[in-house]
């Protein structure tokens, strides 16, 4: 498979419920390390082993405009969710679309913003703030690859391109 193949394409899985956010069952967590360039930018030869073939092929099958969000550390590690709405609430707070219990994380900390045929992040204001590769964003437009962090959750942004 080419890198343009891996990172321009992804699944297409339903969402649980009208929020457009599905959580997909885990994918194998056994190697979860990040990369260490000082961007903390992923290294494209580095994403390959991050994920299993199952994960690989659930990117692939995205439809445009949708992306998917895979923990690779954090007490959720493992876990895939499916960004489908066009505003996505991630916080402390079930009453967000993808909820992470943990102190670390604000009762409102981020939301993802449908643009393009991908996702913009942006922080809402919360204590401990959010980061792309290694940088602190109040908003920041998501590239397949990125980096992200919500209190001691690290995942990967991956997205299907048009």
């Amino acid at each position: 498979m080419s890198e343009s193949e891996f990172l321009g394409n992804v699944p297409s899985e339903s969402s649980d419920d009208e929020t457009g956010v599905g959580k997909i069952p885990a994918f194998d967590s056994s190697s979860t390390g990040i990369g260490s360039s000082s961007t903390g930018e992923i290294p494209d030869a580095r994403l390959l082993e991050l994920f299993s073939d199952e994960d690989i092929a659930a990117i692939e099958s995205l439809p445009v405009g949708s992306a998917l969000l895979f923990v690779v550390r954090g007490p959720d590690a493992g876990s895939r969710f499916l960004l489908s709405a066009d505003t996505v609430t991630v916080g402390r707070s079930p009453k967000n679309d993808i909820f992470f219990d943990d102190v670390t994380v604000s009762r409102k900390h981020a939301k993802f913003v449908k643009s393009g045929s991908g996702y913009l992040i942006q922080d809402v204001g919360s204590l401990n703030g959010t980061y792309v590769g290694r940088e602190r964003v109040d908003s920041h437009q998501l590239a397949p690859g990125d980096s992200l962090q919500i209190g001691k959750f690290r995942m990967i942004y991956q997205c299907r391109q048009g």
